[in-house]
């Protein structure tokens, strides 16, 4: 009873944050996935650069230029109301009354309309079309020798990303799949799956993806709302 007991806390733990684990990818303390401290103070500036965030370095600055536009927005709504020109804001008995408007929705198309009538894509083929499109697996290189000639198949590294993704582990995947062996999955699995592989892949994707026109129709224009 006392070891369900602290199962169940240990599990409760983990899941909150309260208990962090030193080896694992998932449940690291918070600290662990942020940019190492060393790096960041010896290459503050171009990660800044790199990131679009040059123009708010200076947060005195910023706060200058958001405290002038608030204010120039509070001095526009109370004139609009004292004006009567709100028709959503009225005073009544000394008291501020507001009406919310309606908000009316944009017609936006769904997702589903752009993609084949029928209802299931095997993942395999989604992941090499993605890859066909953005050549995401190029940043794979060996962790320890970069000249190495003979690199994992296509379908070698695209097993061990649907083994991660699906939560159903690399020593399963290779028993499920075709023309594929746990040895090969395992190389290729300690190898070339390094953090800096994986985050220079989720990388290549992004930028092919903001290039489409695709997210645009979903992703609302929020610079011309602020």
């Amino acid at each position: 009873m006392y070891k369900s007991l602290l199962f169940i806390h240990i599990t409760d733990d983990i899941k909150s944050g309260a208990l962090n684990l030193k080896h694992s990818y998932k449940y690291k303390a918070f600290d662990e996935y942020l940019i190492d401290k060393d790096y960041w103070e010896s290459n503050t500036d171009a990660l800044i650069e790199k990131a679009g965030l040059k123009k708010y370095r200076d947060i005195n600055t910023l706060l200058e230029e958001l405290e002038e536009k608030l204010d120039k927005e509070y001095i526009k709504t109370n004139r609009n109301i004292i004006d009567e020109k709100n028709p959503y804001v009225e005073i009544e008995k000394g008291k501020l009354k507001v009406q919310t408007p309606k908000v009316e929705k944009a017609h936006k198309k769904k997702v589903s309309e752009f993609f084949p009538k029928n209802k299931f894509i095997p993942l395999l083929e989604i992941l090499s079309t993605i890859n066909n499109f953005t050549n995401f697996l190029e940043p794979f290189e060996h962790f320890h020798n970069k000249r190495v000639k003979s690199e994992p198949s296509v379908e070698v590294y695209l097993a061990i990303i649907i083994a991660y993704g699906c939560n159903i582990g690399t020593k399963k995947i290779a028993k499920i799949s075709n023309l594929i062996n746990e040895k090969e999955i395992n190389y290729a699995n300690t190898w070339y799956f390094s953090p800096e592989n994986v985050d220079a892949a989720c990388d290549k994707i992004l930028e092919r993806m903001f290039q489409l026109d695709l997210p645009n129709v979903f992703i609302l224009n929020v610079k011309d709302k602020i």
